[in-house]
């Protein structure tokens, strides 16, 4: 009788556990072979999942904890330059069914979750309502371009603000009705660098509680913690030799450069040439640089720091939701926070020249 009443308790248990399992499926229209790329928004493209179509069609199967929203691509080959991205939610135990159209995606065929049909109607609305008239006036900007017709230029740039104030307008109003959905954390996350910080914080704190163990709430906070005037964030990352390095031991008393960079990027390796130099000039008056790559391939790493003579500290970066990329909202690559040796964030942008005069100018008043 024990036996069988611990039986049963293990199938209850069992039964209640989630499944965060998902399953993406679907069809290209007119195309019977190529490749599909699934990616989560936000995530690096080099985790992107890939299917080579047969007879046309598609499927992926994954996981989330939370409603999550993901694209895909079309390619003809891994080579090829892909489609425009078809944008859409999945959330956990969910089957979503897509007839992709890469002519125009929102002629396409969506079912998905209950999330999954609420983002899609959402992102019809846009569509419908403000970016199928911007998509019109495109034409009329390039045509007016090359005439040089300054004042039919102007004419259509007022017009391109106005559709896009209107659509900010509506996205915060979404959010501001919706503070419990995934969508509007979504939403607000797509829009952070486009949104006054003010505003931002405003429909930030309007989200509700039960938000904050989705990523892009998480992504969010980060954001707005990592702004200039706010003390830095903490990490440590370990170097190729084992080493943990920690950013406030190293900040002590210090001005520091934390530099995010990659090997294949190649303005990064034209900015290492400006931060060798600034390095050199400065290293003796307290001015440190540490490098966060977000290269995957070791070898490529230390041939460029060899090759740019890069004589800082570099390490690699983490490659999952606790990156130090992740945490600073580095989205693009090279970009730089400085930090002053009071451990306040001054400056995070990638302009050497305004870089270059914020370092100077601390050094000088060290």
């Amino acid at each position: 009788m024990k036996n069988l009443v611990t039986i049963l308790i293990l199938l209850a248990l069992f039964s209640c556990k989630k499944d965060n399992s998902f399953i993406v499926k679907g069809k290209v229209l007119n195309k019977e072979s190529g490749v599909v790329r699934l990616n989560q928004i936000g995530e690096k493209s080099f985790d992107a999942k890939t299917c080579e179509l047969t007879n046309g069609e598609f499927y992926f199967e994954g996981e989330v904890h939370l409603p999550e929203e993901f694209f895909i691509q079309y390619k003809e080959n891994e080579s090829s330059r892909g489609t425009d991205y078809f944008k859409f939610f999945v959330e956990p135990s969910s089957e979503t069914e897509i007839i992709f159209n890469t002519e125009d995606f929102y002629k396409s065929d969506f079912k998905g979750s209950t999330i999954g049909n609420e983002y899609w109607k959402i992102s019809q609305t846009i569509y419908n309502e403000f970016d199928s008239k911007i998509k019109k006036l495109i034409p009329d900007y390039q045509n007016a371009q090359d005439a040089g017709n300054k004042e039919q230029l102007n004419k259509i740039v007022g017009k391109l603000d106005s559709i896009t104030n209107l659509t900010q307008n509506w996205v915060l109003d979404y959010i501001g009705t919706h503070p419990k959905s995934y969508i509007s954390a979504d939403l607000l996350y797509q829009r952070q660098f486009n949104i006054e910080l003010d505003t931002l914080q405003k429909y930030f704190d309007r989200l509700d509680e039960n938000l904050i163990e989705s990523k892009y709430y998480k992504r969010l906070k980060s954001y707005l913690s990592v702004q200039v005037g706010n003390p830095f964030l903490d990490f440590e990352l370990t170097d190729l030799n084992g080493n943990i390095h920690k950013l406030s031991s190293i900040a002590k008393d210090k001005v520091v450069l934390i530099d995010f960079w990659a090997s294949w990027c190649k303005p990064c390796r034209e900015h290492n040439k400006h931060l060798k130099e600034l390095y050199e000039n400065n290293k003796s008056n307290g001015f440190e640089i540490v490098g966060v790559s977000q290269d995957r391939d070791t070898t490529q790493f230390l041939k460029a720091i060899e090759e740019d003579e890069m004589t800082w500290l570099n390490m690699l970066d983490k490659s999952d939701e606790n990156s130090v990329g992740k945490k600073y909202e580095s989205t693009s690559v090279p970009f730089n926070i400085l930090i002053d040796n009071y451990g306040i964030i001054v400056y995070r942008a990638n302009d050497y020249e305004n870089l270059e005069i914020m370092v100077n100018k601390l050094i000088n008043n060290k």
